[in-house]
C-alpha cells in the first residue's frame, strides 16, 4: 500500500519533480496575515516590502521560484535609505551610536618564515607566510553580535520580533498562497490598507 494518497485515494508509480525544492507543508494564510498585523501594530512601521521570481538563471541549477528578502520602511525614515535606495532598509540592525570610537574590525598583517612582515599584495607564491588579525590600540574586535535594531535611533527589541516573526511566513509555509495572489514575478508592498503588486525586472 502505497503512502502517497489525495484525499484517501492511493498514488501508485515514480512520482518525479523537475525541480528539487521540496514544498514544505503550506499553513493557513491567515497565519501571514496575523504576522503582517502584529507588525503593523507598531504606528513607526509604514509599509513592509518583499520580491518574489522564479530566475531565469541560475548557473545550471533548475530555476526555482522563491521568496527574497523582506524589507521594512518606517514611518519618517530616510526616503533614501537602504540598499537599493528606496526607503526600504533590510533590517534595523546598526551598530550602537560611537561604537566605531572603541571598536574595529581590525587588519590583517602577513610574516614571512623569518618573522619579516610582508606587503599583503606580495604575499602570494610565497611559502611559509602566516597572518595575523591586528586591532588598533585601544579598540577591540568589532562583532555582529553588538548590533541592535534601531529604528528612528532608538532599540526596538519589540519591533525587531515582529519583523522577524513576519519574515519567516514570507515564503515556505506560505509560498502557494503567495505565488497564487502576487504572482511571479511581482514586487509585493504590504500596507495596512493592503498590497500592492509591480512587476518585477530581474536576471
Amino acid at each position: 500500500m502505497t503512502d502517497n494518497t489525495i484525499a484517501g485515494r492511493p498514488i501508485n508509480g515514480e512520482i518525479s519533480h523537475y525541480s528539487s525544492k521540496e514544498i514544505c507543508e503550506q499553513r493557513p494564510i491567515q497565519e501571514f496575515l496575523d504576522a503582517l498585523d502584529a507588525l503593523f501594530a507598531f504606528p513607526e512601521v509604514e509599509a513592509v516590502r518583499w520580491e518574489q521570481y522564479t530566475p531565469y538563471f541560475n548557473d545550471g541549477d533548475a530555476c526555482e521560484f522563491g521568496i527574497r528578502e523582506v524589507r521594512i520602511k518606517f514611518v519618517g525614515g530616510d526616503e533614501e535609505a537602504g540598499e537599493r535606495e528606496d526607503g526600504f532598509i533590510e533590517s534595523g540592525l546598526d551598530f550602537p551610536p560611537g561604537y566605531f570610537d572603541t571598536h574595529s574590525y581590525g587588519d590583517y598583517k602577513y610574516y614571512a618564515a623569518d618573522g619579516t612582515e610582508v606587503d599583503a599584495n606580495k604575499r602570494w607564491g610565497m611559502r611559509g607566510v602566516t597572518s595575523k588579525h591586528v586591532f588598533p590600540e585601544g579598540k577591540a574586535r568589532a562583532t555582529y553580535t553588538d548590533m541592535k535594531f534601531y529604528v528612528n535611533g532608538e532599540v526596538r527589541e519589540d519591533i525587531e520580533k515582529a519583523y522577524g516573526d513576519f519574515a519567516r511566513r514570507v515564503g515556505g509555509a506560505h509560498e502557494i498562497d503567495l505565488r497564487k495572489h502576487f504572482g511571479d514575478p511581482a514586487q509585493v508592498t504590504a500596507t495596512r490598507e493592503g498590497f500592492d503588486v509591480e512587476f518585477y525586472e530581474h536576471e
